[in-house]
């Protein structure tokens, strides 16, 4: 199998710039045709869910079920990833940890975590891209980006790890108990004044294309009462 993709110098990605501090990259996808987005996608489709996060014994962050690739699919895409980011970024890493996972959000089975709701990073440093496989109208879906008004401690925000903050003990209660939803509910902006998140755009889906951002953005997905169904797949450095 060849991915057939582009170099990071050839990958044509707008910036969009929500604060000083919060942007995210969007485009077409990598490859250099769409024949090799369709071929990756299909390739995606026959590898099975493997944590379906919906029932009492997962705990898993993710709210969606997920799919992980062998390197042979995933590894050329996540070293592009790799690539643009140190295209942008001057920074010294030591230890490279390149990841995968897919995420199926389907109406009619997802049980969230109620607390895991709230908007999260993905890793202290690094590069987060989201490919999108269905075609679903970008007003309706895509990654809605925060700036944490209070303090981070590394991946954890203050409320998590102050027990003098106001909020401590209802988080670690909620942690503890990772009470389910019984189907889905947007973060609201209610809900993120309340936990010190001010929402300050959204990347949205873009079909058969990507969006990219830093890894230590706290975000968490929108999506529209009227999605039922959305697919994609998370190449991370």
């Amino acid at each position: 199998y060849n991915t057939n993709i582009v170099s990071a110098d050839e990958w044509n990605l707008e910036y969009v710039k929500l604060t000083d501090k919060v942007g995210y990259w969007t485009g077409d996808h990598p490859f250099k045709t769409d024949d090799d987005f369709y071929k990756f996608r299909h390739l995606i489709s026959q590898y099975p869910v493997c944590k379906s996060n919906n029932h009492e014994g997962c705990n898993d962050p993710n709210p969606f079920a997920t799919i992980h690739l062998p390197t042979w699919i995933s590894g050329d895409v996540v070293r592009l990833v790799r690539d643009f980011y140190h295209k942008h970024h001057n920074v010294q890493v030591e230890n490279d940890n390149l990841r995968e996972w897919g995420n199926l959000f389907e109406r009619e089975k997802i049980r969230p975590v109620e607390i895991f709701r709230l908007p999260h990073i993905d890793s202290t440093n690094g590069f987060v891209c989201n490919m999108w496989f269905n075609d679903i109208d970008p007003e309706l879906s895509g990654t809605n980006l925060y700036e944490y008004k209070g303090k981070t401690y590394g991946q954890y925000k203050d409320f998590m790890v102050d027990d003098s903050h106001p909020l401590y003990k209802e988080w670690n209660e909620h942690h503890s108990k990772c009470l389910r939803n019984n189907g889905w509910r947007n973060f609201s902006k209610d809900e993120a004044d309340y936990w010190g998140f001010e929402l300050v755009g959204i990347a949205p889906v873009k079909y058969k294309g990507v969006t990219l951002y830093n890894a230590n953005i706290p975000h968490a997905p929108y999506i529209s009462d009227s999605i039922d169904y959305r697919w994609s797949h998370t190449f991370a450095y």
